[in-house]
């Protein structure tokens, strides 16, 4: 069973078994131009072709021009080859065949590819052109020599109609295997619709130019799929005067009929094939595969450009073809398989086949077909013992790829030896130029060919959904395996290596675009090359759940993986949280321990690619709360489809992946769906591996992944179990050492001096409490102390120390030193592990010292330093647009200047302006657009004001939204969002006064609607008798505009006229008049 796995994969169809990695044909000092073929047919490449498509066909010889498939040498035609020369007229002649996916039956897990006709992942193959070293092979030619042997009757045609409208494994149709594995399994690729319970279905076939041979009766092949997880039992006739038959079907099985057609069944010329269920089950599918005729058929061409014939045995060893309609320009090929074995000269209307006495298959071309894409390839020289961290990306990537294996190639990325190849490279040198996921298993088989102890990063999106998966060829940019995609299966049962457990350490980055990677990479420069935290052992346990029960089930699991955490090496600390309502889907906001800092979250519950059922959110999103700029924790996720990647879409997980300065480091999940009882065995495992299991502490997340599979592999009959095993994926770097578990790592964090009696200064206190915050974010060992040397010095220089014993807890702990209060005290200092005993990490971060210099100050304070307090106060945001705070739904100019002031108790470096979020969604179905600040300055040592000038915005609604944090990542409360309008042309002005009749302050508000502001604004009051009284002036702004008419109250009771008069700067004035009564 383990080495029988990694055969089937790597065995081709006949012929071709002898070629393991499907590079052995390649002559790496030669170049070679690749061909691409999308139908059958003859063709033609000229001199003209070659060159343009830069192979050097002036100096090559012709004579030693060689063709390539599949790895094999196929002989071809070469014309102008006497002279030795490639010239202008001369050409090359082949016949070719499209793909047809003849190795997509590598793909298939102890079963083969139920239909024969139609390719997995692409109908295009390659032929490759190379000039050898000695002559190629040359395709004979065979003229017949006259004879008085009767001609063919007939030939057996092969009409074939297959049907591939859907994928038989879909579930957005909803009926698939119970259990589906990543592997290709029996039943699975393209069929037809699905046929129900209560469908008729009909089928009928129309023969052509049929012989009637009572000694060669039709036969009729059909093959039928289960579509639903039940058996099957169906009806089956030929047409309303035949037998009815029976037979059964698989759940997802495959089922071949064959029959031999008798003449009472053939009815003008034509079969009706009907089946029927005979279960009354609702969800009773099962679907056409293809159907089959093979009949005697009358030699003509029909007006085709081309046909196969399909001749019978002949005891003579050749066979007299006689056609009436054939062209005499006609080209006539023998085949044997899909390949040419010799061009037959004809004569007017008849020709002569050999070797015919085991039938012989013919090809008749009335066409010269031309390549659409002819491309010149170089293939790399890959030496297997070169490379220990493998990078296979897209080209459109490669440049994020190659900085990523620069920085893997440096000391601090580890010093490995990098390669970076493209997917299409691998498809040309390790699968004959076609795509397909074997052309990566085989590159990795290659590579472990000079030894393991690897790594493997896909760095690129992938598709798997079949649905889509030949249609989006450019969207595939690095493959997965399978469906449901698995990337392990790309590596499982090689280099000796269990069937299910990968033989290389495997990750992917989600990636579509460079800035998304090298998003990613910033951060894994980040997390590695940071010092060990104790935060790194704070975890976070989520549980969703649909009803009480199911929560509380899911909580059990999670709290079943707590007391690995907890236990050493780890010892974390572990908080967890628990879905509280029935909803489908409960947000649940984790950014305060997030940003402060956890090493891993862990889920189990439901979810989707883009949600949980208690969900965290895309930390991308406009507002989101989650700012945890180096503090990137692990996510491991139990629930189904959490890692599905493998489409269009943006998963919830990529993008905690790959958001710059925020998200997570990696994430663990299952591309598919999710079986409590396998994965709970799973997470289980993983927590030992990494946690508890003295041999893997120190593994990369790969590895450790690698030895889950490991242990859980003797179990793979379990075939839920199995699913785990291929399905969860790596979304991150596999060499990243998530957590420093090789040694301890003793560090003072924090040292302070408090006031003995709670809730007093220090100047009321004789004695004080000496606190040191103590962590370990190494390795913990149970019962282990730490000696501490504390040290006191006076102003006159005297030195006193003590030795101190104190054993600690697993991640942070604060001890307590009483001492007597002395003014004389000039500073304190603490040493841990002061007798370097403990072989640590890290060992410059054991010292700190407290400076007392100045008592006057500290006397005043209960704690000091304050810093020692932690900062728990929000900050205070606030939002001017144009100089305004606006109101939502306003106007503004299509040029408005936003400023956004940020204010804190403590203090806001500039830096701090990056912690100043400012987003524009310019439409109601568009994403946010992040705005970058003009300017930004300190208008004081606690506040910040960033500016935003918003250019020419065309005319419609916009919404504005703002977040701000302080230097402890404090958020300003909710984030602050608008709503605003640019107007297209200029409208009316609105203008209200109120109260009206008033007596005290009177307010006048306008709403000015244009592309840019006016010029100004002017309020006149004129009493009853015509006289002026007051006059108001304000700078005007698009939007709503507020005039106070604070005099008012001074005015005697009567009645006045308000008018107002806008000036918009353009020789246009506006002019508004109101009644205002004052009582």
């Amino acid at each position: 069973m383990r080495l029988l796995f990694a055969t089937l994969f790597l065995i081709a169809y006949s012929g071709q078994a002898q070629f393991r990695y499907g590079n052995e044909w390649i002559v790496p000092t030669q170049s070679y131009a690749k061909i691409s073929i999308r139908e059958d047919g003859v063709y033609r490449l000229t001199y003209t072709e070659l060159v343009r498509a830069g192979f050097a066909s002036d100096t090559i010889n012709p004579k030693n021009l060689q063709l390539f498939h599949r790895g094999h040498e196929l002989a071809i035609e070469v014309s102008g080859d006497e002279d030795g020369r490639f010239d202008k007229s001369d050409f090359i002649q082949f016949y070719a065949e499209k793909n047809k996916g003849e190795l997509d039956s590598l793909v298939y897990y102890h079963t083969t590819r139920a239909n024969p006709y139609q390719s997995l992942f692409s109908d295009e193959t390659f032929y490759f052109l190379t000039v050898g070293s000695k002559p190629g092979l040359r395709l004979p030619s065979f003229v017949g020599k006259p004879t008085n042997q009767a001609p063919e009757p007939y030939h057996l045609e092969q009409q074939i109609t297959a049907f591939t409208s859907q994928y038989s494994f879909n579930n957005s149709i909803g009926l698939v295997p119970p259990v589906q594995q990543s592997y290709f399994e029996e039943g699975e690729g393209w069929t037809g619709d699905y046929i129900g319970p209560d469908s008729l279905a009909r089928f009928q076939i129309r023969f052509q130019n049929r012989v009637v041979d009572s000694n060669q009766p039709p036969t009729f092949t059909f093959q039928l799929n289960g579509r639903s997880p039940n058996k099957h039992q169906l009806w089956y006739a030929l047409n309303d005067n035949s037998p009815i038959d029976t037979l059964s079907i698989g759940s997802f099985s495959p089922k071949n009929v064959q029959l031999n057609l008798n003449e009472n069944v053939i009815k003008n010329e034509s079969i009706l094939l009907k089946t029927q269920s005979l279960n009354v089950s609702a969800y009773d599918w099962y679907s056409m595969t293809y159907l089959k005729v093979v009949y005697p058929q009358r030699f003509l061409m029909n007006g085709q450009p081309g046909k196969y014939f399909y001749l019978r045995p002949n005891t003579a060893n050749q066979s007299v073809v006689q056609i009436p309609d054939l062209n005499t320009n006609a080209m006539v090929y023998a085949l044997t398989g899909r390949y040419a074995t010799a061009k037959i000269r004809n004569q007017p209307e008849q020709f002569i086949v050999p070797n015919t006495s085991v039938g012989q298959t013919i090809f008749i071309s009335n066409e010269i077909k031309k390549s659409p894409a002819v491309t010149v390839v170089i293939f790399p020289v890959i030496n297997p013992k070169t490379n220990n961290y493998l990078i296979i990306t897209h080209r459109s990537l490669l440049e994020s790829a190659t900085e990523y294996a620069a920085y893997r190639a440096s000391d601090v990325g580890g010093k490995y030896k990098p390669l970076v190849i493209e997917t299409k490279a691998i498809y040309d040198q390790f699968n004959y130029g076609e795509r397909s996921p074997m052309a990566i298993r085989r590159f990795a088989d290659f590579i472990l060919s000079g030894g393991p102890d690897k790594h493997l990063l896909l760095l690129g999106r992938g598709i798997s959904f079949p649905d889509v998966l030949k249609s989006s060829e450019t969207d595939d940019l690095v493959p997965t395996f399978g469906y449901p995609g698995s990337d392990a299966l790309f590596t499982m049962g090689l280099a000796d290596f269990p069937e299910f457990v990968q033989a290389i350490p495997t990750g992917r980055i989600n990636a579509t675009t460079n800035q998304q990677a090298l998003n990613y990479l910033a951060k894994v420069k980040e997390f590695e090359q940071a010092p060990p935290a104790d935060w790194q052992k704070r975890m976070l346990h989520l549980n969703g759940g649909h009803d009480q029960g199911e929560i509380l089930y899911l909580k059990s699991l999670m709290e079943q993986l707590r007391p690995i955490a907890e236990s050493p090496y780890m010892g974390a600390q572990v908080t967890s949280l628990s879905k509280k309502t029935f909803e489908e889907v409960e947000a649940v906001d984790i950014s305060q321990p997030i940003n402060e800092g956890v090493g891993m979250v862990g889920y189990t519950g439901h979810g989707s690619s883009n949600t949980l059922d208690f969900t965290i959110g895309y930390c991308s999103a406009p507002g989101s709360p989650i700012h945890n700029k180096g503090k990137y924790p692990i996510l491991f996720f139990n629930g189904c489809s959490i890692n599905n990647l493998f489409y269009k879409y943006d998963p919830l997980s990529t993008d905690w992946l790959i958001t710059p300065d925020k998200g997570a480091i990696a994430v663990l999940a299952g591309s598919f769906w999710s079986y409590p009882t396998s994965t709970q065995t799973y997470a289980a495992t993983f927590y030992k591996k990494l946690f508890a299991d003295s041999t893997t502490l120190t593994h990369t997340l790969g590895q450790l992944q690698q030895q889950v599979n490991l242990a859980l592999n003797p179990y793979n009959g379990d075939l839920t179990l199995r699913t785990d095993l291929q399905q969860i994926i790596l979304q991150g770097d596999p060499a990243l050492h998530v957590f420093p578990l090789a040694k301890p790592d003793y560090a003072a964090r924090k040292l302070f001096i408090e006031a003995r009696e709670p809730g007093t200064i220090i100047a009321n206190n004789d004695s004080l409490t000496v606190n040191l915050v103590l962590s370990n974010a190494g390795k913990f060992y149970a019962r282990q102390s730490v000696s501490l040397h504390f040290t006191k010095t006076y102003r006159n220089g005297t030195v006193t120390s003590q030795r101190l014993l104190v054993d600690v807890t697993s991640v942070r702990d604060t001890i307590a030193i009483p001492i007597k209060k002395e003014l004389s005290l000039k500073q304190l200092a603490i040493v841990v592990d002061g007798d370097n005993q403990i072989d640590e990490l890290v060992e410059t971060n054991n010292e700190l010292s407290l400076d007392l210099a100045d008592w006057p100050i500290i006397q005043k304070a209960s704690i000091f330093p304050a810093s020692a307090l932690p900062d728990q106060l929000n900050p205070i945001l606030s939002v001017t647009v144009d100089d305004r705070a606006l109101k939502n739904g306003d106007y503004v100019s299509a040029n408005p200047v936003v400023q956004v002031g940020l204010t804190d108790e403590n203090q806001l470096p500039l830096d701090n302006l990056r912690n100043i979020q400012t987003y524009l969604k310019p439409c109601s179905n568009c994403p946010f657009a992040l705005l970058s600040p003009e300017s930004g300055s300190a208008i004081s040592a606690i506040s910040l004001l960033a500016t935003y000038r918003l250019t020419n915005l065309a005319p419609g609604s916009y919404e504005l939204l703002v977040t701000g944090r302080d230097a402890a990542g404090n958020a300003a409360g909710n984030a602050y969002t608008i709503a605003f309008k640019v107007a297209e042309v200029r409208a009316p002005t609105v203008w209200k006064i109120y109260p009206n009749p008033g007596r005290d302050i009177i307010q006048t508000s306008f709403t000015l609607v244009g592309k840019s502001a006016p010029k100004s604004a002017q309020l006149q009051l004129i009493n009853s008798l015509g006289i002026l009284v007051d006059v108001y002036t304000a700078t005007p702004f698009v939007g709503e505009n507020t005039i106070y008419l604070e005099r008012f109250q001074q005015l005697p009771a009567g009645l006045y006229q308000a008018t107002l008069r806008i000036d918009w700067g353009d020789g246009q004035e506006e002019q508004l008049q109101e009644k205002l009564i004052k009582w």
